[in-house]
């Protein structure tokens, strides 16, 4: 079984320093080491010239090593910033596998090997499978292992339980598009986050199911500037979009935050 990735990607002009290259190195390094991963489409929303530079210099270096087996990595650019939501998606529309690996692009691969597994005998509905994960910071610290959550959908609607990081049919995502018109919501990333939530929250509202396979699948940096603290500050404004969106699905998403 072959799978694609879609690997989200932004930096602003002062982000070419050689750690922020050092992230995304990292992070296409982990899935070029995944012998089942076919295809790798880097979708760079609208990051700036001499960010877009750096980035494609790092891309042609990994080109040339001999263990990456000839794979090229696809670069696809947004003339403006537009999300992780519209970049994933954009990168969806042109995969060639049946199944394809999300990942954030300064997140790490551990092994798919147990997920690609699973797939081989997923029932029809299953729409996603997903591994433990474990968060790690620039020190080289890392921290507990998580194990994977599926919760219904009731459970969902309390909070997100569920990372952005998942190999899903890209059958369930063109169902959602043709339901929603995007697939990924491109609105809610206004407000700070909230995407993920509400993917899983549609795609389970339309009847797929996910599976978790044991094993560490990946790793999640820690990053104190991410978009975490804007959401965390618009989270009166993320429910309530979430709560008017799935109102077309019948599924009550109640505002007040679970403590």
């Amino acid at each position: 079984m072959k799978i694609s990735a879609v690997i989200p990607f932004y930096a602003e002009w002062d982000d070419v320093r050689p750690l922020f290259l050092h992230h995304a190195g990292a992070c296409l390094n982990s899935v070029l080491a995944q012998p089942f991963v076919s295809e790798i489409i880097l979708v760079d929303d609208g990051s700036a010239r001499i960010a877009a530079s750096a980035l494609d210099q790092a891309i042609a270096a990994l080109a040339c090593e001999p263990e990456n087996h000839g794979r090229d990595i696809i670069v696809v650019r947004h003339a403006y910033n537009l999300g992780p939501s519209a970049a994933r998606n954009t990168g969806l529309r042109m995969v060639t596998n049946d199944w394809c690996l999300i990942l954030d692009s300064d997140d790490r691969i551990v092994s798919l090997d147990a997920q690609l597994s699973a797939l081989q005998f997923a029932e029809k509905q299953i729409g996603y499978v997903m591994g433990s994960w474990r968060s790690f910071d620039d020190k080289g610290t890392s921290f507990a292992l998580n194990a994977p959550e599926l919760p219904s959908i009731a459970q969902l609607c309390l909070r997100n339980l569920t990372p952005i990081t998942a190999i899903i049919r890209v059958e369930a995502w063109r169902q959602l598009r043709e339901k929603n018109g995007q697939g990924y919501d491109e609105e809610v990333v206004r407000l700070g986050g909230g995407e993920d939530w509400l993917f899983w929250l549609e795609l389970l509202s339309l009847g797929w199911k996910g599976i978790a396979a044991p094993g560490l699948m990946w790793e999640y940096r820690v990053n104190e500037e991410s978009q975490r603290t804007k959401r965390d500050k618009n989270t009166f404004l993320i429910r309530a979009y979430v709560a008017q969106k799935m109102k077309r699905y019948n599924v009550f998403v109640p505002m007040e935050y679970p403590t």
